[in-house]
């Protein structure tokens, strides 16, 4: 087993992965901006026409509220769910680095969760 070719070889793989991803996303985000603007000039189209949908033989575009909550303040947001029962406005997740953190200052605490781990390898560039 040539040890130095597959890591050498893992290496270069990387860094194709690295140059064709940093083409794509830069032909995604093009794209996505061009959207954007053509998204802009449908919106104006129906708010100068005062309606809500505009169909055409490519398809429809319909104009319509998106609202997006978040807290400014946590803290004050806290006491809001808890004053109200409201704890339901929270994302059922786990914060990951924050468990690792706790875990680990906490060794003696078992915490009512599951948990994974498994090995993994991290191949680093040799120094030029």
């Amino acid at each position: 087993m040539d040890i130095d070719k597959i890591i050498g070889t893992y290496v270069k793989m990387r860094d194709k992965r690295t140059e064709l991803k940093a083409a794509f996303d830069a032909e995604y985000n093009g794209i996505g901006e061009q959207m954007d603007r053509l998204g802009a000039v449908l919106l104006k189209h129906c708010k100068d026409n005062d309606i809500k949908t505009v169909s055409s033989k490519a398809g429809r575009a319909t104009r319509s509220i998106k609202t997006r909550y978040w807290a400014g303040d946590w803290e004050e947001f806290g006491k809001f769910a808890h004053d109200n029962d409201a704890y339901f406005l929270y994302e059922k997740r786990i914060a990951q680095t924050a468990m690792k953190a706790f875990l680990k200052d906490n060794p003696k605490t078992k915490p009512p969760i599951n948990s994974d781990s498994k090995y993994a390898i991290t191949i680093t560039r040799a120094a030029k």
